[in-house]
């Protein structure tokens, strides 16, 4: 946590902003969670870099900052401005088979322009590679103060800041369903074990898109004590997916502060919590980068 002031936590989902604010100091406590409503597509906007409207969100963001005197801000990266990849932790050792897969994956982009991120797995013959464009990750750093340390986190590092929040070492399916994208992440024993994302334009079409992937990432099929799912569709997919998930699992939406271990001093929202699960641990835990 920051120890000069507050930590916010954002999230954007279609044309809503969440986030959250830490009392400084103070690990799961907080001191607001909250959305702000927009008249257009804020990933869209932070895609495409619309100036009108990135200084529509920056002005918001920044309004949050002064108010709670935020010095460190968390966003969490929408998964379409990024690229995932499982690969043998041979091609992260030799630097000649590392910069031949990141030609692959950056597809022409220049390296300099490409940041990419390892992370461990439970399989330590593995890593995961996380790619982002340049562009877009300075689209988001660009909406805070630049007064303010500013980091951005993947989807699955959420999740992973959540469990070591909460001190379990289980083996979990942790699946995020917002307005075009679901992503799902596998822990094992407390580890992440591996991560995707699938993008639709109809939440009917998941169950057909979650057997095409199933089919070639079995860890997908593979068993979880528990099914966590979060984000604004988390109800619809509920049903959508549990003919095809491993029916001894224990599925349920993270929409409690007392299931994210969290305090808050409101008690009240205008929203589902699982909407705005993101920001709020983005903000109330230490997250590492």
């Amino acid at each position: 946590m920051s120890e000069t002031g507050a930590q916010l936590g954002i999230n954007l989902d279609a044309n809503k902003l969440f986030y959250a604010v830490s009392t400084p100091d103070t690990q799961g406590v907080l001191s607001r969670i909250g959305s702000v409503d927009f008249s257009f597509d804020l990933i869209d906007s932070l895609t495409y870099r619309d100036p009108e409207r990135l200084s529509g969100i920056s002005n918001t963001v920044q309004k949050i900052i002064r108010e709670h005197g935020v010095k460190q801000v968390h966003f969490l990266t929408p998964p379409g401005f990024e690229c995932w990849s499982i690969l043998p932790r041979s091609v992260f050792d030799i630097e000649d088979e590392r910069r031949a897969h990141l030609n692959v994956l950056t597809q022409g982009t220049r390296f300099e322009r490409a940041a990419a991120k390892w992370h461990e797995l439970s399989n330590r013959d593995f890593r995961l590679l996380s790619l982002s464009r340049e562009e877009q990750r300075e689209a988001l750093h660009s909406m805070a103060d630049k007064s303010c340390k500013t980091r951005l986190f993947s989807e699955f590092e959420v999740s992973k800041a959540w469990l070591n929040h909460i001190g379990t070492n289980g083996s979990y399916l942790v699946i995020s369903a917002c307005s075009r994208v679901v992503t799902v992440t596998s822990f094992l024993l407390g580890k992440l074990r591996a991560a995707t994302f699938i993008k639709l334009e109809d939440i009917h079409d998941l169950p057909y898109l979650w057997l095409q992937y199933a089919s070639h990432l079995p860890w997908m099929k593979g068993f979880h004590d528990n099914i966590w799912l979060y984000g604004s569709q988390s109800d619809r997919i509920m049903e959508s997916l549990k003919p095809y998930i491993d029916p001894g699992s224990e599925i349920a939406a993270i929409d409690r502060l007392e299931t994210m271990n969290m305090n808050c001093s409101e008690n009240t929202f205008s929203f589902s919590l699982e909407r705005a699960f993101a920001s709020i641990i983005l903000a109330g835990t230490p997250c590492e980068s």
